[in-house]
C-alpha cells in the first residue's frame, strides 16, 4: 500500500506530527494560528481545512465547520487537491504575511516559505480541480514578488491551456504582460477571453478599455466601457478617463450605461 505523508503546512523547522491513514493520504498540522483579519481574509475552503486539520490542537477555529462541509470539500476540489490543500493554503498565509513585513529579509524569507508550500499542492493538485486556477494564480503572484516575471508568466500560460474558460486566468495574465511593458501582449489576451465570454464579461470589457486607451485606441475604449458600463460594471475609472478627454457619455449608437452604474468613486485598481 502506498503511504504518502504530507509535511507541516509551513514553519522554519518541519515538526509537525505526521499522521498516516489507510487508503489515502495524511493530513498534518498547520503550525501557524491564523489572526482573526486573517481568517477572514482566507477563501473558505482553507477555512474549512484548518477547522478540520486543528480539531485535535483545540484550535478557536475548530468548531467552525462540521463534517459535512469538509466531505462536500474534498468531492468539489477532487481528492488530490484536499489533501495538499493545506500547503496552498499555507502558502497564501505566508504571502500575506510577507507583504505586511518591514523588513526585507524577513519578507524574502517569507515569500520563499509561500513558494515552497504553493509548488507542493500545485504539483500535486488535479489540473481539472476547481481550485487549480487560485492556486496557479497564488503561484503566479509569489513568483512576481520573488522577481521572476517569466515563470509568474509561464503558469498563467499553463493554467490558461489547462481550463480555457476560467476568465480571471486572461485577466491575471494580462496583468503581467501590461507589467513588463507589453501591452499590446495583455490586449491579445483580453481579446481571447472576450471571445471565450461571448462579450458578456464586463470585467473584461472594462480592462480592455483601459488598455485600448494606454494603447491609444480611444473609440475602441469607448466602445469597451459602453459595454461594460450597460452590464453594470461598477467602478468609474474609465469612464473618468474618457469624461477628460470628452469621450464620454457615449454617443447613442453604443450601448448605454445602466441606470445607477459608475456613480461613485473608484476604488484605485491595481
Amino acid at each position: 500500500m502506498d503511504r504518502k505523508p504530507y509535511f507541516a503546512a509551513a514553519g522554519i523547522a518541519a515538526t509537525a506530527l505526521l499522521t498516516l491513514l489507510p487508503l489515502r493520504p495524511a493530513l498534518a498540522y498547520f503550525d501557524f494560528v491564523p489572526t482573526p483579519t486573517e481568517w477572514t481574509a482566507w477563501p473558505e475552503y482553507c477555512r474549512v481545512q484548518y477547522s478540520f486539520i486543528m480539531k485535535q490542537q483545540e484550535s478557536e477555529y475548530a468548531e467552525a465547520y462540521t463534517q459535512v462541509d469538509w466531505k462536500n470539500l474534498e468531492s468539489a476540489l477532487g481528492t488530490k487537491a484536499f489533501y495538499g490543500l493545506h500547503h496552498f493554503c499555507a502558502g497564501l498565509h505566508w504571502y500575506t504575511r510577507s507583504r505586511n513585513e518591514p523588513e526585507p529579509k524577513k519578507s524574502r524569507f517569507m515569500l520563499n516559505f509561500a513558494l515552497e508550500e504553493t509548488l507542493f499542492t500545485y504539483r500535486s493538485a488535479e489540473h481539472t480541480s476547481i481550485v487549480y486556477p487560485d492556486i496557479a494564480m497564488s503561484l503566479a503572484r509569489i513568483r512576481r514578488a520573488l522577481g521572476e516575471p517569466d515563470q509568474a508568466i509561464e503558469v498563467l500560460e499553463k493554467g490558461i491551456r489547462e481550463q480555457p474558460t476560467r476568465l480571471m486566468l486572461y485577466g491575471a495574465l494580462a496583468v503581467m504582460y501590461r507589467e513588463q511593458k507589453q501591452v499590446p501582449r495583455a490586449k491579445e489576451v483580453l481579446l481571447q477571453a472576450d471571445q471565450i465570454s461571448a462579450g458578456k464579461s464586463p470585467e473584461i470589457q472594462y480592462n480592455l478599455g483601459l488598455i485600448n486607451l494606454e494603447l491609444g485606441n480611444v473609440d475602441e475604449a469607448q466602445a469597451n466601457a459602453a459595454r461594460a458600463y450597460a452590464m453594470g460594471y461598477p467602478l468609474p475609472g474609465l469612464k473618468n478617463k474618457l469624461q477628460k478627454i470628452g469621450k464620454w457619455p457615449p454617443p447613442a449608437s453604443l450601448p448605454q450605461p445602466a441606470a445607477g452604474v459608475a456613480d461613485t468613486a473608484e476604488v484605485p485598481k491595481k
